[in-house]
């Protein structure tokens, strides 16, 4: 749309009415537009290839969406602008229209071109030399996450959970059921044995800073009965006092029952509590503990870790390894459908490797910054990738065709910088803009998405308006060019 309008408006300070001011713009911007919606659609729907539902999801509603953007562009918001630009003049048949700023446009853009081009070892040196540096902070970026981090700093949720922490040691609580199969059948003395020696395995874990089960409420109860003598904690062995000891627990119905079994007393709950710790050490612990239980579990009995803040850490992990997967399979058909768009892999090599080097400064500002990289923040690469692309397809596009029209690589730098370059400078400053809105967020992966991705964006208008010219600066002008041809862009 900034392309679109910026079109028109440039179109009728030329002196061109709203038919011929939209038919001008149309020229200009139609084929890049295109080209650009076909590659971010196309990236988009490569995301469908995750076996995760929130990323495939994610993939089908962006490309649906960039696609009625585009069909609403060219469609009804055509008859919309026409309507906005007003009535305007016609040109008579011999005028031609005037050049407004355009001289003095075309003139900056020669020698903003120009000065690009005499630079341009010095700024692809400075491009190599931000991949080196953004090779070494993306190797700092740390892909594990604490609970606590999905909370601000100043957040009281956070400030009790860190006083719970340094007071009880631990605040991440995981339940694992242990289902008998059948009414009443926690109530036997194997499967309570079973249920102590599950507890024993996760409390000889260092990292485990308490553990409750339905077991040990039996052996505190037998403590009791025996007067608290020593080796009295334990199981009772006699039937008879098991029974017992049930029919006083039901007969009481103790609120805290109910967090240690199922009315139907068919389930045991073990209650494991860890200190704070980094989410792959945390679901290494509870398989290992799920997987002690698998190993020694009686005939006919299931184990489950019911829901919890693991739930919540195993579910950003697939998402964050499905995206990280996703952002190759992107590239890859994102660049391929440049390649045959252009019928050149060079400039779709380009392309890509333009909005490679502000994408990598971007992630390594984050291992540089301790930030960790989660479900939400790892969207930085997709997203910013597939938008940010647009603009590099925008410039080439227009190049390759003046290119290819002239054969005069100095004219067609120039002539993409005077047309393309406004545009992209303004809708790079809208989307920095937007997601540097984000900063005011309370909630920290939304916040840090926001910066990091502001940070792309800023760095793509720079590496698409001077990286970009500077390596397509060394193309050479054809030996020979055929006769200039009038186009839709002669008042440039």
């Amino acid at each position: 749309m900034a392309h679109l309008f910026m079109g028109c408006v440039r179109a009728q300070r030329e002196g061109l009415g709203a038919a011929e001011a939209l038919e001008r713009t149309l020229a200009r911007v139609a084929k890049s537009c295109a080209f650009a919606t076909l590659t971010t659609v196309v990236g988009l729907l490569s995301l469908m290839n995750c076996d995760v539902r929130q990323v495939s999801g994610f993939g089908l509603v962006g490309a649906a969406g960039i696609a009625l953007a585009f069909v609403w562009t060219f469609g009804p918001g055509l008859a919309l602008l026409k309507l906005f630009l007003g009535g305007g003049r016609t040109l008579g048949k011999d005028e031609a229209p005037r050049g407004g700023d355009g001289d003095s446009a075309m003139k900056r853009a020669a020698n903003w071109s120009e000065a690009v081009r005499r630079r341009r070892l010095g700024i692809v040196a400075a491009g190599v030399l931000g991949l080196a540096v953004a090779a070494f902070g993306i190797h700092r970026i740390r892909t594990d996450i604490r609970v606590v981090e999905f909370l601000d700093r100043s957040s009281p949720t956070r400030v009790a959970l860190q006083e719970f922490e340094e007071v009880y040691g631990g605040i991440n609580v995981v339940q694992f059921e242990i289902d008998s199969g059948v009414e009443n059948g926690i109530n036997n003395l194997p499967f309570l044995a079973y249920v102590e020696e599950l507890q024993e395995f996760a409390d000889g874990h260092p990292s485990v800073s308490g553990s409750y089960s339905y077991a040990q409420l039996i052996k505190m109860m037998n403590q009791i009965w025996e007067g608290e003598k020593e080796g009295s904690l334990q199981l009772p062995q006699n039937p008879l006092l098991l029974g017992m000891f049930v029919v006083a627990l039901k007969s009481q119905n103790f609120p805290f029952l109910s967090a240690l079994a199922d009315e139907k007393f068919q389930s045991a709950i073990v209650i494991v509590r860890t200190r704070d710790m980094l989410s792959t050490e945390y679901l290494e612990l509870l398989q290992e503990i799920v997987a002690f239980a698998e190993k020694s579990r009686p005939e006919g009995v299931r184990v489950s870790a019911a829901e919890g803040i693991h739930s919540i850490l195993e579910a950003d992990r697939r998402i964050m390894d499905a995206q990280v997967e996703s952002v190759a399979v992107t590239i890859g058909v994102v660049g391929l459908t440049l390649a045959l768009l252009w019928r050149s892999v060079w400039l779709a090599l380009l392309a890509l490797l333009v909005n490679v080097v502000p994408v990598g400064l971007a992630l390594s500002l984050a291992g540089f910054a301790d930030i960790p990289l989660n479900s939400v923040t790892v969207m930085v690469a997709a997203i910013v990738l597939s938008v940010a692309v647009d603009d590099a397809v925008h410039f080439i596009t227009w190049w390759r065709d003046e290119f290819q029209r002239s054969g005069d690589s100095k004219e067609a730098l120039a002539s993409a910088i005077r047309t393309k370059g406004p545009p992209i400078l303004f809708t790079s400053l809208i989307l920095a803009g937007v997601f540097g809105a984000f900063l005011v967020f309370s909630f920290p992966p939304v916040r840090h998405f926001g910066a990091l991705s502001a940070v792309s964006f800023g760095g793509a208008v720079i590496s698409t308006l001077v990286l970009l010219p500077a390596i397509l600066g060394w193309r050479r002008s054809k030996s020979s060019t055929p006769p200039a041809v009038e186009t839709t862009d002669s008042a440039d």
